[in-house]
């Protein structure tokens, strides 16, 4: 029987509860998830991360598990949006979902259920996130929430999902459908109050609701109003957050990066990327996984392509690929240990660009 008391005070003096919040309310939430496993396994990760390890004993704590790579909106910068993901589109079944679970389970404090897909297409997705609480994991959802409906709306709430990010990018249908193609503000609008209400109804705490604002150059004007509508409809959090864009194609440059350089990630003397630029270590290697829907396992959410996968989790199980030679030779890359697989990492350098 675990002590929740010693629990509480190694998790405090080792310095995670410090760690945990500074990453947010997802970290906060994780604390929640806690076990002495999962206690111990953080510890391990932090020392073998700053020593640049390589080969670890620790694993991953946050997952990202794609449930579907489709979506029915055609944002014009996102792969899914434009068309051009090489993987094969699909969705992951609640069995083999449960599969990858199981396995991540004792060292995981929180899973993504979203990445290259809009998860509200997936008729199981609050299934998962049900697993995962009752696996003692945390979930969390990211939408453009205009496939919500009534029946869907009591699914969120009784499974337990901790966080949904709702996208919301403009003040009217105008501004909204220039980045959000093919979208409804009004659906959107609908959903948010739907949600609040119910969740005032049955007075529960859960899901925290946070809208983003994708911050670009057709937005940057409205930003102040797109807040207000935000807050007006009683959310729990607003965040703004820049664009990405391939910096190869100027076009998309020109179009998309707002105008002011203080919200967007470019250096705009250089169209060099800052903000994902890294000087020591990639944290994804040690701390994080990303599953797509067919189960393979990218070095991170910025890579979809198949050829960069480092392994698949339903055929070869979460430890074979965690210290297998892809993820080995990729940190090697970070810690000082060079040779091995050829990765993505080895181009990337801790230096991303978006489609890669």
């Amino acid at each position: 029987m675990v002590n929740p008391k010693a629990l509480s005070i190694f998790t405090r003096t080792s310095g995670l509860a410090s760690l945990l919040r500074k990453a947010g309310m997802q970290g906060q939430r994780s604390l929640r998830c806690m076990t002495p496993r999962k206690a111990l396994n953080l510890v391990l990760l932090r020392a073998e991360m700053g020593r640049g390890r390589s080969r670890l004993r620790s694993y991953p704590y946050h997952y990202v598990i794609d449930p579907v790579n489709y979506c029915i909106l055609r944002c014009p910068l996102c792969p899914t949006g434009r068309g051009t993901l090489i993987r094969k589109k699909g969705q992951l079944s609640i069995g083999d979902y449960r599969r990858v679970v199981d396995q991540v389970a004792p060292y995981a404090l929180s899973i993504d259920l979203y990445n290259w897909g809009e998860p509200l297409l997936h008729n199981n997705v609050f299934d998962m996130v049900a697993y995962a609480r009752e696996r003692r994991v945390s979930a969390k959802i990211s939408t453009n929430l205009n496939v919500l409906n009534e029946t869907r709306i009591g699914e969120i709430i009784e499974s337990g999902l901790d966080e949904l990010v709702i996208s919301l990018d403009g003040a009217d249908q105008a501004t909204y459908e220039k980045y959000r193609v093919g979208g409804d503000l009004a659906k959107v609008l609908w959903g948010v109050r739907e949600l609040v209400a119910e969740k005032r109804r049955r007075k529960s705490p859960r899901p925290w609701i946070t809208v983003r604002v994708l911050l670009h150059w057709g937005n940057e004007g409205e930003i102040a109003q797109i807040r207000q509508l935000a807050w007006s409809l009683g959310v729990n959090n607003v965040v703004v957050a820049p664009i990405l864009v391939n910096i190869d194609r100027p076009q998309d440059v020109e179009e998309w990066l707002p105008g002011d350089s203080r919200y967007s990630y470019y250096d705009y003397r250089s169209r060099e990327d800052k903000t994902v630029a890294r000087t020591g270590r990639c944290p994804f290697l040690w701390e994080r996984m990303v599953i797509s829907w067919d189960g393979g396992v990218s070095p991170c959410c910025w890579y979809d392509n198949p050829s960069n996968d480092f392994g698949n989790i339903l055929k070869e199980g979460v430890e074979a690929i965690w210290n297998g030679p892809r993820y080995v030779s990729a940190r090697g890359v970070f810690g000082g240990c060079r040779g091995g697989a050829e990765t993505i990492c080895s181009q990337c350098r801790g230096r991303p660009r978006y489609e890669y």
